[in-house]
C-alpha cells in the first residue's frame, strides 16, 4: 500500500476527496411544507363535466373476446361517440391495438353503449380501450379514454 519511502500511492490521495465528497453530497435533507392546507373531506367534485359513468369491460371465454363500452351524459348531452379497441400486452407498458378489433359509433342522445366480439385470439394479456367523446348542446366538448381490467388467454 505505500510506496518506497513510505509516502501513500496516489489512489489515497484522490480517493479521500471522492470519498469525502460523496458523503457530504449525500447528507444534505430537503425540506418541503404547504402554505396553506386545502381540506379535501368537503370539496369533492365530479371527474367529468359532462360524462357519467363512462365504462368498459372485457370478458374472454376460450380464444373469444367480448368488449364492452358504456356511457351516459348530462341532460344536455347531444351527441356521443364510442371508439373501442382491443389491445393486447407486449411487454412492459406497451400495448398493441389488435388487427380487425377496434370499432366506431355515434348516437345522437345523452346516453351510448356498444359490444363487440372477436375470437381466434392468441395467447396473452388482453384489455379494451374505449375512447369516449361527448358534446353538449352548449357545444362544449369532452374526450375520455377508459381502459377495462387485463384478462388472459390461454
Amino acid at each position: 500500500m505505500f510506496r518506497k519511502g513510505g509516502k501513500p500511492m496516489q489512489f489515497k490521495r484522490i480517493a479521500a476527496p471522492l470519498l469525502a465528497l460523496t458523503c457530504l453530497c449525500t447528507s444534505f435533507n430537503v425540506a418541503a411544507y404547504a402554505d396553506t392546507v386545502v381540506p379535501l373531506a368537503n370539496s369533492i367534485s365530479p371527474a367529468y363535466e359532462i360524462a357519467l359513468n363512462p365504462a368498459s369491460s372485457l370478458s374472454i371465454v376460450g380464444n373469444t373476446a367480448n368488449c364492452s363500452s358504456s356511457v351516459s351524459g348530462a341532460n344536455n348531452t347531444i351527441s356521443i361517440t364510442i371508439t373501442q379497441t382491443l389491445q393486447k400486452h407486449w411487454g412492459l407498458w406497451v400495448w398493441n391495438d389488435v388487427e380487425n378489433a377496434g370499432w366506431t359509433i355515434t348516437e345522437n342522445r345523452h346516453s351510448a353503449q356498444m359490444s363487440n366480439a372477436i375470437s381466434g385470439l392468441a395467447g396473452g394479456t388482453y384489455r379494451v380501450k374505449s375512447v369516449f367523446t361527448l358534446t353538449d348542446a352548449n357545444g362544449k366538448s369532452e374526450t375520455i379514454t377508459v381502459y377495462s381490467s387485463e384478462k388472459k388467454v390461454g
